[in-house]
């Protein structure tokens, strides 16, 4: 459990050296050796299974049922270069986490205290849901255009683009194309008026999905998830929201120096976590549409590292833990998940 005091020192480091671009480095070198090498977690059966099965082009696309070609192409691109599946995740892993670093380094502030909270939070469900953390690199990328302080039309289509490239990575990234509204001024209204169309329209976009994708997919995200869970997320969708929304009224409409050219976009961080409000009708189908808040949690903190000051630091490191606790609170899979992590890591027997 070595691994596991490296962690909580490496955490500690971010928080007291909050500033240090080499501490944000080790910090995220360190995950990828805790993702990239590990071999044993709750996931990573089907994951080899897809993998090894990819090995030609009509496995790779056809007989894994795949609806995300994306992620099928680099599987089929890894077996003709000969790569076993070890040596395929560790190198899209290392090229993840360089896109996660430019985008943390492009806030321009408190680049070891994101990675920190990174780490504390959702990273060890990055380990599990690989396909998930390889698509979040990419809308990562992509949220640098989106936060441009002075986007233009070009930023909205390279947005665009690799909001499509994630969704081919990760279907349920496909949502991630509404955060491009977030550019626009957005009232609440709106955004109720949103939740309610979705809520009448739910059953015609998961048969949009089942005709044009995959039935077998559709079917199995929807309806696996118990009206207890849909009620616990979408609470944790409304928390959220209600959290950086009173951030923005408290402290980001204060004409602090430096924060109106400063990225990333401070309103439109704000209209991206109410634009997410729209994903709670699909919570009561399935959990899994809560990957896309896990997704944008980096880029709330970067919002909360440039708007609060000294003490107020308080708050980003309470909500960092708030996610740990939702995290670990899915009972029997998340302690066992945040066992794994740590126990079965074969980078030092190489």
């Amino acid at each position: 459990m070595s691994y596991l005091y490296v962690y909580c020192i490496l955490i500690l480091l971010g928080i007291i050296k909050k500033d240090s671009k080499f501490v944000a480095v080790l910090i995220f070198l360190f995950a990828w050796i805790l993702l990239g090498w590990n071999y044993d977690n709750p996931d990573i059966d089907n994951y080899v299974w897809n993998y090894e099965v990819s090995d030609t082009w009509f496995g790779a696309f056809v007989e894994t049922n795949s609806v995300e070609p994306g992620y099928s192409l680099l599987c089929y691109v890894g077996n003709l270069l000969g790569f076993s599946f070890m040596t395929f995740k560790q190198i899209l892993a290392a090229i993840a986490y360089a896109m996660i670093t430019l985008f943390v380094f492009r806030v321009g502030k408190n680049y070891a205290l994101i990675a920190s909270c990174y780490l504390v939070s959702f990273f060890l469900m990055d380990v599990i849901q690989l396909r998930n953390f390889f698509a979040m690199a990419v809308l990562l990328f992509g949220f640098r255009y989106l936060l441009k302080p002075n986007m233009e039309k070009m930023d909205a289509v390279k947005y665009i683009i690799c909001a499509i490239v994630a969704t081919s990575i990760h279907v349920s990234m496909v949502f991630s194309l509404v955060l491009v509204l977030a550019r626009r001024p957005i009232k609440r209204i709106f955004v109720l008026a949103l939740i309610v169309v979705v809520f009448l329209l739910k059953a015609s976009i998961f048969g949009f999905f089942s005709t044009t994708l995959d039935t077998e997919k559709v079917t199995i995200y929807e309806g696996l998830s118990s009206l207890q869970g849909g009620l616990f997320s979408s609470f944790i969708f409304c928390a959220n929201a209600i959290f950086i929304v009173w951030v923005y009224n408290k402290y980001c409409k204060k004409n602090r120096i430096g924060i109106a050219g400063s990225f990333p976009e401070i309103l439109t961080v704000k209209n991206i976590n109410l634009l997410l409000l729209i994903l709670i009708p699909f919570l009561f189908d399935n959990a899994s549409f809560s990957r896309l808040l896990k997704d944008v949690l980096i880029v709330n903190y970067a919002f909360l590292a440039i708007n609060l000051k000294g003490k107020e630091k308080m708050f980003m490191y309470g909500y960092a833990l708030f996610y740990l606790v939702y995290y670990v609170s899915f009972g029997e899979r998340g302690l066992l998940v945040f066992n794994t992590v740590f126990k079965y890591n074969n980078f030092f027997v190489l």
